[in-house]
């Protein structure tokens, strides 16, 4: 019995210290916080306003996570339980009907063990300041109306966000094939924008078109028109060749109906205007048979050959119209035959 308790005893103390060391036992976990962040709408004279009368649809809270959503014309409050203890982030956006920003606070506060912290914040706002616009943004892919386009790059979406600098930060998706996104109830000031075509799988395609300094007027319509460009930025060329009187051209046959040289112009549309805008020229004698010019992807290009004498008059003018450089180069032929 004796042998027993004494190996007890030792098994005892063996729990209670390694050598000579007291054991340690680790602290209870901290205790937790809560935070209750409320607003309130003020013009700057102190008078209340509502949120309904701003056209404010609703207000997202959040600590770091998952925001809180509060409709308008709840109480303007959320609460977070379970808060670790420490400094945290506080967000207060609010949100019109579409999902842009009409204001929004950043702070920092702290939250204390075992302790529920009260957070307020007042927006003031001037209404004058707060007033609305509209923006109307239009869109074309290589100059050509998105309903053609869209399906043969792949692009589903075309993505509007702002930038950095913005008086108001937002983004918004529409529908490629549309062409035009109307958003309403956006708030007056200077925006940066840039404006991308997503395909289906989310991927972002390059290039995208970007916007600086476009202004939004209180009660007008402003108008951002954009031509977004194929994925492929790579130039397109074309191959001009010519026969003289059908025959394969040599000084001797260029001499006997007076050519001396061969100027070759391209012209491509203005993807703003529409309008021909020359690309390139390009000048050789007559008897070498060919030239190439360069242009952007587009169609509806223009491509004029001229046969000219010494002093540079025409001889033949030969033409081809609305020329598709979208998909690949083109080579294109005439013969210069003069006219009886």
């Amino acid at each position: 019995m004796r042998r027993r308790l004494s190996t007890l005893m030792l098994l005892l103390l063996g729990a209670t210290a390694c050598g000579d060391e007291p054991m340690r036992v680790p602290p209870p976990p901290a205790g937790a916080g809560s935070i209750i962040i409320r607003w309130s709408l003020e013009d700057p004279d102190g008078v209340a306003l509502n949120c309904a009368d701003l056209q404010i649809a609703e207000a997202e809270v959040a600590i770091g996570g998952t925001p809180i959503v509060v409709p308008c014309g709840e109480t303007e409050e959320a609460s977070f339980e379970n808060v670790i203890p420490g400094r945290i982030p506080v967000v207060i956006r609010l949100l019109n009907s579409i999902g842009l920003e009409f204001d929004s606070h950043i702070d920092n506060a702290i939250v204390e063990d075992q302790t529920e912290l009260e957070y307020t914040h007042v927006f003031v706002v001037d209404e004058e300041e707060f007033q609305r616009g509209t923006l109307d943004i239009n869109w074309r892919i290589d100059t050509r109306v998105p309903a053609q386009t869209c399906g043969l790059i792949g692009a589903t979406t075309m993505r509007i966000a702002t930038r950095s600098g913005s008086i108001s930060m937002f983004e918004m998706d529409a529908d490629c094939e549309a062409g035009q996104l109307i958003i309403p109830d956006v708030r007056r000031g200077g925006y940066d924008f840039i404006f991308w075509l997503v395909a289906a799988d989310g991927t972002l395609l390059e290039p995208p078109e970007t916007r600086t300094s476009i202004g939004v007027f209180a009660g007008d319509t402003t108008r951002v028109s954009l031509n977004f460009r194929t994925v492929d930025p790579r130039p397109r060329t074309v191959l001009t060749r010519w026969t003289v009187q059908t025959s394969t051209p040599t000084a001797t046959n260029c001499f006997d109906i007076g050519g001396e040289e061969v100027r070759v112009t391209l012209e491509t549309p203005n993807p703003l205007t529409g309008l021909l805008e020359l690309t390139d020229t390009a000048t050789t004698a007559c008897a070498s048979g060919s030239a190439t010019v360069r242009g952007e992807q587009t169609d509806g290009a223009l491509l004029t050959a001229r046969l000219v004498d010494t002093f540079g008059g025409t001889l033949v003018l030969r033409s081809v119209e609305d020329l598709d450089l979208r998909v690949s180069s083109a080579t294109v032929s005439v013969d210069f035959t003069p006219e009886d």
